[in-house]
């Protein structure tokens, strides 16, 4: 099976609480990235394609490496092949820390 989805912004405490231009009905950022895998993970299987059409996460640790490794984990725990798409809020660098890292994904 094939899905499409995009903007999940993991790790993106912006979309936290009732004054923000999207927000999320979640107390806490872990919660809010817990929910969206345990869903992800329910609907998709290991076999499934998803195209991930940008704003994956927005996490600005430093340094950079340590966010690129927590955004890595998260997408290590999501079924289905991704293919990724960058978008407005993914930098460069997170898809070479990909790579770099043998991340299977295609995009």
């Amino acid at each position: 099976m094939q899905f499409v989805t995009a903007d999940t912004h993991f790790l993106d405490e912006h979309l936290l609480g009732i004054d923000n231009f999207a927000p999320r009905p979640f107390l806490t950022v872990d919660q809010m990235d817990q929910t969206i895998i345990k869903n992800w993970n329910e609907r998709v299987s290991e076999n499934d394609t998803v195209y991930h059409l940008g704003d994956i996460a927005v996490y600005f640790a430093k340094p950079q490496a340590k966010a690129y490794e927590k955004i890595f984990q998260i997408l290590d725990s999501l079924n289905g092949h991704l293919v990724l798409i960058k978008g407005n809020h993914d930098s460069r660098g997170l898809f070479k820390y990909l790579a770099k890292n043998n991340y299977s994904f295609s995009g």
